[in-house]
């Protein structure tokens, strides 16, 4: 099957930044639904105050109605200008090791929804993360790579959840107990050292956020909140930047291929739950195809030598869509890359206007106002820089 990839950056003429991740609608399946939990990893080591926002659009004709409640029971509605809203939220985010029944939000819509949450403090330190669905939540989840310092929650959305560490977890610090989670209690750990091998087991379905804070040392902080094994695949296409591409293998082993366009490749096995990493190009495209499914994560800096300054979860192209929906605020330029194979361009159903096309080797890039596709399927990627 032919597919489309589409990478997009929004760009703030007040932030004077890039901000990127990774946002995906997939149909039933992606991060576009009804229901959805949410909480926040600690983003800074300071008492610096962010300003917490939900970022909700809809591509529905008729009005709806969307809300979220936190642990008190308190509802607040979203109002919605045309298909977007913006929320601002009062929960905090967590701080440290530690273990809480009051930094999380339950929302709730009549009629599919798809939110960004959005923290920002100065140009020099906001992240931006696409929420999940609940029913796209799992009880099995594979964490790629933590450098010493980031951060992981996990946040419960049924009672009785009882959480299980599997690899390298006497490198986290974390609190004494994990079991008896009820709705709305998360818990927050710190990577001591860096960790490379990380499986997180749920007896009920949880939501997990990653999270690596601002310090004095490095302004800049991220944040993502993690697919479920669920999403493993076989074939990963990477965005081009300095930095890592860490894949995982979760079951058994696996025989992982690294090419890129520029004709350089490399061969690699891993074993069960192990990990390796590729050294990312910043001037081409590169894939992972792998003989056995692996879940594959994107570690971006600004030089070589830099401090990572964003991550991704890269989807596998199997799971990518033919239609996406995403908002930004008003006063906010965005553009979107479009990098789809030769000989496909006429089948793009674009809204909004071409800014100009500039052609690659193997691959066209397109820059468009908005854009939904229409018979290939493509995905989104928006990386904080």
């Amino acid at each position: 099957m032919d597919l489309v990839l589409l990478l997009v950056s929004f760009t703030d003429f007040d932030f004077k930044k890039y901000i990127y991740m990774y946002v995906c609608f997939f149909p039933g399946v992606g991060t576009c639904g009804f229901d959805f939990w949410v909480a926040l990893p600690q983003h800074s080591d300071s008492a610096e105050t962010f300003t917490h926002y939900l970022i909700i659009t809809h591509r529905h004709k008729e009005s709806i109605n969307a809300s979220y409640v936190d642990s008190s029971g308190t509802e607040t509605s979203a109002n919605f200008v045309v298909k977007f809203a913006k929320v601002t939220i009062g929960i905090e985010p967590h701080s440290g090791v530690e273990r809480s029944k009051n930094k999380s939000l339950h929302l709730t819509s009549t009629h599919q929804i798809c939110i960004l949450s959005f923290n920002y403090l100065s140009s020099q330190s906001s992240t931006l993360f696409a929420v999940h669905p609940t029913n796209s939540l799992g009880q099995e989840y594979i964490v790629n790579k933590l450098f010493r310092g980031n951060t992981l929650v996990i946040l419960a959305t049924e009672s009785d959840t009882d959480i299980t560490l599997e690899g390298e977890a006497a490198k986290l610090d974390r609190p004494a107990s994990l079991t008896g989670l009820v709705p709305f209690e998360s818990i927050q750990m710190v990577a001591k050292d860096d960790v490379t091998k990380l499986k997180i087991l749920s007896t009920k379905r949880v939501a997990i956020f990653l999270g690596s804070h601002k310090t004095s040392t490095n302004p800049d902080g991220y944040a993502e909140q993690l697919p479920d094994a669920s999403t493993m695949g076989h074939h990963f296409v990477f965005y081009p930047s300095f930095g890592e591409i860490v894949c995982t293998s979760s079951s058994k082993s696996a025989v992982l291929k690294y090419v890129c366009n520029d004709g350089s490749s490399e061969d690699r096995t891993i074993q069960h739950l192990d990990s390796t990493t590729f050294t990312s190009s910043k001037l081409h495209h590169c894939m992972v195809q792998s003989s056995a499914p692996v879940t594959c994560g994107q570690y971006l800096k600004a030089t070589s030598t830099g401090p990572v300054k964003g991550f991704a979860s890269i989807p596998p192209r199997a799971q990518w869509s033919t239609h996406y929906t995403f908002g930004a605020f008003v006063n906010v330029v965005y553009h979107i890359q479009i990098v789809i194979e030769d000989g496909y361009q006429n089948q793009l159903n674009v809204s909004g206007t071409f800014a100009g096309v500039v052609e690659g080797h193997t691959l066209t890039w397109s820059s468009v106002l908005r854009y939904s596709g229409r018979n290939k399927p493509f995905t989104i990627y928006i990386y904080l820089d």
